[in-house]
C-alpha cells in the first residue's frame, strides 16, 4: 500500500477540528490515523484503517471511491485504486456531499515521471448525476484557446469541421446541456466523452485537468488500474499530492494542526520538489518567475540540507528585511523541531550589522540607518547633505554635474543616490578609482572622467556625512564589512539566497566568504523582472561560479491568468531594457496558472486619502476566511509609509510585523516582494509619480520592474488607482484593464493623512520666487533649464542684493530678480539670445 495525502484534506481537517464537538473527535480519529501511517509506516495502514467504519452505501459518482463513517456523521472520503489510498476530504454530510459533487468523475493516474495526478473523467455524460461538475469562472474569450494548440489539435484530429466551429464558439458561459448537444453530433463515443470532460473543465479554467483529461485519453498519461504491482512501487508524489513516506511525523502533524497562511509551502509541484531534493557540486542559480515558488524551494531545501548535514548551521539570507520576516515564519512553522536550531534567517541588513560590531563593537550606534542624535532616518539625511542644509556646503562638488543632469531632464537629487549607490555596490573604496573610467551598465547617463570625479569626491563627503550624524544607509554597512573580507570565515555549510537579483558584487562577496566552496555550499535563486536596486549584479565578479549549474521555472502559480497578463503587459515595455541591464541574469516568460478571475481594476478617486479610505473599506467589507489584503503606495519610501501607518494604526511590511495576525497590511511596492495575498491594491499610479518622469527614460524599467512586483502579490484580485492623471504605462492596455471610477463600486471613504508629507512635489504649491538661484537648481522646476541659465541664476540670485553704479548684478532671490524693472540688465547680465529668453518662459506664471 502507499498513501497519499491530496491537497484538499488538510484545510478540511483543519475545518472540523475547529467545529468542535462530534466534529473536533471525528478530526482526531483521522489525524491519529494519518500520523500512525508516518510512524509506524504504510504497512500497518490496513490495520489502523479498519478501527473506522465504511459507509453502508457505495458511491456511483466517483469510481473506487471509499467513504468511512466517523463521528457525528461526518464522513473521511479516499479514493483507493490498485494499491494507493488518497486520502482526499473530511467533513460533515453537508460538506462530504458538496465535495463529491464537485468532483464527480475523480480519477487517479501517473505520468511519465511516474507521478500520480488528479484527472477527472465523466462516468456518463448524458446524465447530470455521473458526468463531471462544471460551473463558469466568467473568464472572456473561446474555451478551445485555454490549451496550448497541441493539445487540441489531439482531440480535435478527425472531429467533423462542422462540430469544431459549433466547439470553437464555446464561452465560459456555455451551458453543459449545451456542450453535450455539440459533440454528440460526432457519433464516436470516447472521443464525444473526452470533448465534453475537456470543454466541461475549461468553464472553470482548470487548465491542468484538463490537459490530464487529453492526456488519458492519448495516453500519455496512466490509469492506476492499468499498472502493475512492481509499477505501482515506483510511483511518487505529483501535482496536488504528498506522499506520506517522505514527511516526518513531526512536520505531518505540524501540517494537520496548524491553519495559517503557510499551509501552501508543504504543497509543492514535483518539479519544484525535483529542486529541493537534488545535489549540486557547487553554486548553483535558479532563474523563476514571479509566483513561481522560489521562496517555498528555499524554506524547504534548507530544512533538507539540515538534515543532510546534521549540526552544521544554514543560512538562508534575503535583502529586503520584510521578506526575511516571513521565511522565518515558514521555517518555524515547516521545520521539525530538531533541525531549527541549524536554520538561521537573516535579512544582509541584520547580518552585516552583526559581523560588523564583531569587528568594530564600539560603534553599535553607528550601524543603523536612524540617527541615535536627531532621529532622523537616512533618507531625510541625504536630502539635508544633497540640499547643504544644516550649515554644510560639502556637497556644493556636485553642483556642476547637478546643472549637467538638470539640462538633460534628469533630477539630481534621485540619480546622484542612486550613482553612488551604485559605485558601493560594486567597488570597495580602495577600488574606486577603477569608477573613472569602466562601464556602467543600467546606467544610460553618459559621465565624463571629471564628472565621474566630483561625484567620487560627493561619495567621499556622504560617507563621511553619515559617520557625523550617527548613521548608515543599507550599502554603507557592505562598504564598511568589505575591508574585513579576508578576516571573514566559513562559518556556514550552505547558505540559500532568496532574491538575489537584489545583492550586488561586494555582497555577494561577502556570501562567497561565509561559506566554503564544496558541494550545496551556494543556492541562488531570483528574477530579474523582480530586481528593484540600482545596484551592479555580477556572480563572476563575487567569485561565485555558477557554470553548467542553472535551473529555470517558468510556471506561474499563485497569480490567476488575468493578473498575470496584465502584470506582464506592463513589465513588457522595457524587457529590452532590463535584459540589457545584467550579466547574470534574463527576464523569463511565465507560463500562466490554472485558473481565471475577473481583469484587474483601475479606478479614479478624487484624491489619494480617497483611495485609501476605498481600499480599507473594500477590505473591511470582505467576509472571506484567512482573507488578507495589501495596500502599497506607488511613489512614496518605505519611511513615508510608516508614517501612514502610524496614523491610520495599520501595520506596515517592515519585518517587524506578524505576517499571521491581521487582514490589512501597508507598504511601498518593494517591501510586498515575497508574499501575497488575495486583494492587491496599488495607489497614487500617477502620471509623473510612476515611473518617475524626473529620471532618464532609458531607467524607467526600474519603477516599472517595482510596478510589476506589487502586481504580481494578487492572488484573486488585483485594484490600481490613482486620483489626478493615470500614469502613462496603463495607455493601450485596455484588453487587460477594467477602467472605472472608485465611487461606482461602492460609497467613497476617506482617510486623514494630514500633516504627513506623502504629496509629488509637481502637486505642490512651491513658493519659488522666493528661492535662491542655487535653492531653485535643488527643485523639480529646475529639470530642463540649460546649464548657462544654471550658472547665471547661482552667480546672480545668490541670497543679498548687491549694486553697483545703479546696477543691480546679485539679487536675494528669484521674485526680486524677475521684478526688477532694468530688464535690459538682466537680460545684459544673463544674456539677450538665450539664457535671459530662458529664463522668462520659465517663470511665464
Amino acid at each position: 500500500m502507499k498513501y497519499f495525502l491530496y491537497q484538499d484534506f488538510t484545510p478540511s481537517l483543519q475545518k472540523m477540528h475547529q467545529n468542535g464537538g462530534h466534529f473536533r473527535k471525528a478530526a482526531e480519529t483521522v489525524k491519529k490515523a494519518v500520523a500512525d501511517l508516518t510512524i509506524y509506516g504504510t504497512e500497518l495502514a490496513e490495520d489502523i484503517f479498519k478501527d473506522i467504519p465504511k459507509t453502508n452505501f457505495g458511491e456511483n459518482r466517483i469510481d473506487k471511491c471509499i467513504k468511512y463513517d466517523l463521528s457525528g456523521y461526518s464522513r473521511l472520503i479516499t479514493i483507493q485504486d490498485n494499491g494507493i489510498i488518497a486520502i482526499c476530504f473530511i467533513g460533515n454530510h453537508d460538506d462530504s456531499e458538496k465535495w463529491i459533487n464537485r468532483n464527480k468523475g475523480f480519477k487517479l493516474a501517473v505520468n511519465e515521471k511516474n507521478q500520480i495526478h488528479p484527472f477527472f473523467k465523466s462516468i456518463d455524460i448524458s446524465s447530470h448525476e455521473t458526468r463531471i461538475f462544471s460551473e463558469s469562472d466568467f473568464s472572456d474569450g473561446p474555451l478551445y484557446k485555454k490549451i496550448p494548440n497541441r493539445y487540441y489539435d489531439r482531440i480535435a484530429l478527425d472531429v467533423p469541421r462542422s462540430v469544431l466551429i459549433k466547439l470553437e464558439e464555446l464561452s465560459s458561459i456555455a451551458e453543459p446541456d449545451q456542450i453535450l448537444e455539440i459533440v454528440c453530433e460526432i457519433h464516436d463515443k470516447e472521443k464525444e466523452d473526452v470533448l465534453f470532460d475537456v470543454f466541461a473543465l475549461l468553464k472553470e479554467s482548470k487548465i491542468t485537468e484538463a490537459k490530464n483529461r487529453i492526456d488519458i485519453y492519448t495516453n500519455e498519461k496512466l490509469l492506476l488500474d492499468s499498472l502493475t504491482q512492481d509499477e505501482i512501487k515506483d510511483i511518487i508524489e505529483g501535482d496536488g499530492f504528498i506522499d506520506l513516506s517522505n514527511f516526518d511525523p513531526e512536520l505531518i502533524k505540524h501540517l494537520m494542526e496548524t491553519m495559517n497562511y503557510e499551509k501552501w509551502m508543504l504543497f509543492m509541484h514535483p518539479d519544484q520538489n525535483e529542486i529541493v531534493e537534488k545535489d549540486y557540486n557547487g553554486p548553483v542559480k535558479l532563474s523563476g518567475v514571479s509566483g513561481s515558488g522560489k521562496t517555498a524551494i528555499i524554506v524547504r531545501r534548507a530544512i533538507r540540507l539540515a538534515k543532510l548535514y546534521p549540526n552544521e548551521r544554514i543560512l538562508i539570507i534575503t535583502i529586503n528585511k520584510a521578506l526575511a520576516k516571513l521565511i522565518e515564519n515558514l521555517i518555524k512553522f515547516s521545520c521539525p523541531p530538531q533541525y531549527l536550531k541549524q536554520i538561521e534567517i537573516k535579512s544582509f541588513w541584520n547580518l552585516a550589522k552583526e559581523l560588523l560590531l564583531e569587528f568594530e563593537p564600539d560603534k553599535k550606534l553607528l550601524y543603523t540607518d536612524i540617527t541615535w542624535k536627531s532621529k532622523e532616518h537616512i533618507d531625510e539625511i541625504w536630502e539635508e547633505f544633497y540640499k547643504m542644509h544644516a550649515n554644510n556646503d560639502d556637497a556644493k562638488v556636485l553642483l556642476n554635474v547637478n546643472k549637467s543632469l538638470l539640462a538633460r531632464n534628469v533630477y539630481p537629487q534621485e540619480y546622484l543616490k542612486q550613482e553612488m549607490d551604485w559605485i558601493r555596490s560594486c567597488l570597495v573604496s580602495t577600488e574606486r578609482e577603477r569608477y573613472l573610467f569602466i562601464e556602467r551598465r543600467g546606467r544610460s547617463e553618459q559621465l565624463d572622467r571629471n564628472f565621474r570625479s566630483q561625484i567620487l569626491n560627493g561619495l567621499v563627503h556622504w560617507e563621511d556625512k553619515m559617520k557625523f550624524v550617527g548613521a548608515i544607509d543599507y550599502l554603507g554597512l557592505s562598504s564598511a564589512l568589505v575591508h574585513y573580507l579576508e578576516e571573514l570565515s566559513p562559518n556556514y555549510r550552505s547558505i540559500l539566497v532568496d532574491e538575489n537579483q537584489d545583492f550586488g558584487v561586494i555582497e555577494l562577496k561577502i556570501i562567497r566568504k561565509l561559506v566554503a566552496e564544496n558541494s550545496n555550499d551556494i543556492f541562488l535563486a531570483g528574477d530579474l523582472a523582480q530586481k528593484v536596486s540600482i545596484k551592479h549584479h555580477s556572480f563572476k565578479e563575487a567569485g561565485i561560479n555558477i557554470v553548467g549549474r542553472s535551473i529555470k521555472i517558468q510556471k506561474n502559480y499563485r497569480n490567476s491568468r488575468e493578473i498575470l497578463e496584465a502584470a506582464y503587459s506592463i513589465l513588457s515595455k522595457s524587457v529590452d531594457l532590463i535584459n540589457s541591464s545584467d550579466d547574470d541574469l534574463e527576464v523569463l516568460n511565465p507560463e500562466f496558472a490554472d485558473f481565471s478571475t475577473s481583469r484587474p481594476l483601475i479606478l479614479k478617486a478624487n484624491s489619494l486619502e480617497e483611495e485609501v479610505g476605498n481600499a480599507i473599506s473594500f477590505v473591511n467589507n470582505s467576509t472571506s476566511e484567512n482573507y488578507k489584503a495589501c495596500i502599497a503606495f506607488a511613489g512614496l519610501s518605505l519611511n513615508k509609509v510608516k508614517a501612514i501607518g502610524e496614523r491610520l494604526k495599520l501595520p506596515v511590511l517592515d519585518g517587524l510585523e506578524n505576517f499571521n495576525i491581521g487582514n490589512l497590511f501597508l507598504s511601498d511596492l518593494e517591501q510586498t516582494k515575497g508574499f501575497e495575498f488575495d486583494t492587491m491594491f496599488i495607489v497614487n499610479c500617477e502620471q509623473g509619480v510612476i515611473p518617475n518622469l524626473s529620471l532618464p527614460q532609458q531607467e524607467w524599467y526600474m519603477d516599472i520592474r517595482k510596478l510589476y512586483v506589487a502586481m504580481t502579490r494578487a492572488k484573486k484580485e488585483l485594484i490600481l488607482s490613482y486620483s489626478k492623471e493615470a500614469t502613462e504605462l496603463f495607455n493601450d492596455l485596455d484588453e487587460y484593464f477594467v477602467k472605472d471610477y472608485w465611487a461606482n463600486h461602492q460609497p467613497t471613504e476617506k482617510v486623514n493623512l494630514d500633516e504627513i508629507d506623502i504629496t509629488n512635489e509637481y502637486f505642490n504649491n512651491v513658493d519659488y520666487l522666493k528661492l535662491t538661484g542655487i535653492e531653485f537648481l535643488y527643485t523639480k522646476k529646475a529639470i530642463g533649464i540649460s546649464v548657462e541659465l544654471s550658472t547665471k541664476l547661482s552667480e546672480h540670485v545668490t541670497g543679498k542684493n548687491v549694486s553697483a553704479n545703479g546696477k543691480t548684478s546679485q539679487w536675494k532671490n528669484i521674485g526680486e530678480l524677475l521684478n526688477d524693472n532694468n530688464k535690459s540688465n538682466i537680460a545684459n547680465l544673463f544674456g539677450y539670445q538665450k539664457t535671459y529668453p530662458e529664463l522668462i518662459e520659465l517663470f511665464r506664471n
